[in-house]
């Protein structure tokens, strides 16, 4: 599949996650979660993303539809260690951000 099909696919996929945030997050949480899916979606529509990198970033994004689409009242869930350990130094650095701003988030 051409790397152009794969980033139509991702602008679908794309608009479902904020249908998905509109429907299950509350507002602050929603905010957060728009931010940070723009953020990872400007971030891999570049020219330097390959088709496996995208069909990899593709595939997580989907896993989590997925889970956000099973949850009822209780969202989110714990990453496994598995999932931790196969995270590189940025995308261990943009979870500690994230993590901090849910925590943030939370206080208020």
């Amino acid at each position: 599949m051409s790397l152009s099909e794969l980033r139509r696919r991702g602008l679908v996929l794309y608009r479902e996650i904020l249908r998905l945030h509109q429907k299950k997050l509350p507002a602050t949480m929603k905010e957060l979660g728009d931010t940070y899916v723009r953020a990872e979606f400007r971030a891999h529509h570049g020219p330097n993303t390959t088709p496996p990198q995208y069909q990899q970033f593709m595939n997580a994004w989907f896993s989590y539809v997925q889970t956000l689409r099973s949850q009822k009242d209780d969202i989110g869930r714990d990453l496994h260690d598995i999932d931790i350990e196969n995270l590189n130094d940025e995308q261990r650095g943009k979870l500690q951000q994230l993590r901090q701003e849910a925590r943030k988030l939370k206080k208020t």
